[in-house]
């Protein structure tokens, strides 16, 4: 029978373990990108924090519709298969190649995209599983921080640091939150204090016939990005002490706003783009040389203007956003928005939508031949061996070299025949 003291040493077993994992050094690539490079611009980004991120980033798209998304009516034409096709095709070019020169994901692009998930898990304790009409920012914060927190969501754990454990992150309140009935997202010490060490971006998808109130129109805001501090693991069923306080990245996509996911993907790249750059808003990377802050002066919203010579274009004007062909989960070519950024690398607006460069296919006929060459090499080597072998070994290798023989002759004969259906 286990006891409660077997209980608790095994309980703070775990949680030695899973500090000994976040605290690892990661293995960082080098940046090929790296700033400051060449003459400096006006609209460059400067540098309020460092970040920290402590793995790749992985990135989540969450459907926060229960467990019938396709089967609500305004979302005829805003299917979760589409709308992950079309975040598969972005995250398969290096469109986030760059951002490495910010200190984000090192090396590029470490991005990785989850499979995604919705909300009608039968055990999923994320209540509600549907938002209610004019739901809040405080609504967001809640979903997200149960989603990542708790088990039977699907959604992953964040490997970031507990805040109380950074430097300046000290006092009760963040060492309770999470195990206390005070829920990390509501703790004005964590909302306050940004942590840069997290790895996980979860992009929440609202239904498009549930109003986000308290913002304005869709002209207002029609998506933002955030962090929120997680709650400890298995808060408030079992909480994991010690593991409350990472930081869970994400953004925020007001669906209602769009009426196709084409134009939805300009901001959806928009907000990705800012929360891998500026993760706390106003925290990390953004411009100030026209009287920017973190709320406006991002790396993307700096590209929503049209710009010239490092700075912006006197004639003003807004850019359009790039374009990225991509198809449909039944094939249908479409053509996806996607938002500039600015890169202090190239101090210029930019949008690299390039797709790796398909593998050469080999030609059949020298794929035969290669194949010829290394069955004589194997000939070869196993002629070594038999000059010091006896008794039965010496039998296995004379054997295995008349079947390598055997392949050999086989291989040539489809080589004549290869060539000859060349000719």
């Amino acid at each position: 029978m286990t006891t409660i003291r077997q209980y608790q040493l095994f309980r703070y077993g775990l949680v030695s373990i899973w500090l000994a994992l976040i605290y690892a050094p990661p293995i960082a690539a080098q940046c090929q990108y790296s700033i400051p490079h060449g003459v400096g611009a006006v609209l460059d980004l400067e540098k309020f924090g460092t970040l920290g991120f402590t793995r790749p980033i992985r990135v989540i798209n969450v459907y926060w519709g229960g467990n019938n998304w396709n089967g609500i009516p305004a979302h005829s034409a805003f299917h979760k298969e589409d709308i992950d096709a079309a975040t598969r095709e972005l995250f398969a070019t290096d469109y986030f190649e760059k951002l490495c020169q910010y200190g984000g994901p090192s090396g590029g692009p470490n991005v990785t995209l989850l499979a995604s998930t919705d909300t009608g898990q039968a055990l999923n304790p994320c209540l509600p599983h549907v938002p209610q009409n004019n739901f809040t920012a405080a609504d967001v914060f809640q979903f997200v921080s149960c989603e990542e927190g708790m088990e039977f969501t699907d959604v992953p754990h964040t490997q970031g640091t507990p805040s109380h454990s950074l430097p300046g992150m000290t006092g009760l309140a963040c060492m309770l939150c999470g195990v206390s009935p005070l829920p990390c997202y509501l703790d004005g010490v964590f909302l306050l204090v940004p942590n840069p060490t997290g790895d996980l971006l979860i992009n929440v998808f609202p239904p498009r016939d549930k109003h986000f109130g308290g913002t304005g129109g869709c002209d207002k805001m029609d998506g933002y990005h955030y962090q929120v501090p997680s709650n400890a693991i298995g808060y408030p069923v079992l909480p994991l002490a010690f593991t409350q306080g990472r930081p869970i990245y994400f953004t925020f996509i007001r669906t209602e706003c769009f009426e196709t996911i084409d134009r939805m993907m300009g901001t959806l790249s928009h907000e990705i783009v800012e929360a891998l750059s500026d993760p706390y808003p106003d925290a990390f990377w953004y411009d100030t040389s026209h009287g920017q802050t973190g709320a406006n002066g991002e790396a993307a919203d700096v590209c929503d203007k049209l710009t010239k010579n490092g700075d912006y274009d006197p004639a003003g004007g807004f850019r359009s956003h790039a374009t990225l062909t991509w198809k449909d989960a039944r094939q249908v070519a479409r053509s996806m928005e996607v938002a500039y950024w600015w890169s202090n690398y190239d101090h210029d607006c930019i949008a690299s939508l390039k797709l790796p460069t398909p593998a050469t296919p080999k030609d059949r006929c020298q794929g035969i031949l290669d194949a010829i060459d290394n069955l004589q090499a194997t000939i070869q080597s196993l002629e070594e061996q038999l000059k010091d072998a006896t008794g039965q070994q010496r039998t296995v290798i004379q054997t295995r070299i008349k079947t390598t023989n055997q392949q050999i002759q086989t291989e040539q004969q489809a080589f004549s025949r290869c060539r000859a259906n060349k000719q």
